[in-house]
């Protein structure tokens, strides 16, 4: 088994060069990459979610449109029980109806 380890300081793995993404394999499959945007994509994701930020949207069942939202989340209006979703309309940020 090969580990790469640093105790002191960061690790940095550095894809030199255009468009040169960060590969993880495992038994010579690739499971995730990391491109020169930072997005992350895995195959697989073990884990339940909870802990997850900057995922995708979120969904916010309640009475009152949540804080702080992101373009692309719902809200489910439990008051009017309607569905929205955060966009812009070119102008401002709104909930729209769907």
């Amino acid at each position: 088994m090969a580990t790469i380890k640093s105790s002191a300081e960061n690790l940095t793995l550095n894809a030199d060069g255009a468009n040169n993404d960060i590969i993880f394999q495992s038994n010579g499959s690739n499971v995730a990459t990391l491109d020169q945007a930072g997005l992350f994509t895995a195959t697989s994701y073990a884990g339940d979610g909870s802990s997850l930020t900057g995922a995708g949207a979120t969904h916010t069942s309640a009475g009152s449109a949540p804080g702080s939202p992101a373009i692309g989340d719902f809200w489910h209006d439990t008051a009017n029980d309607k569905l929205y979703i955060r966009t812009n309309d070119g102008t401002s940020n709104i909930w729209l109806q769907v």
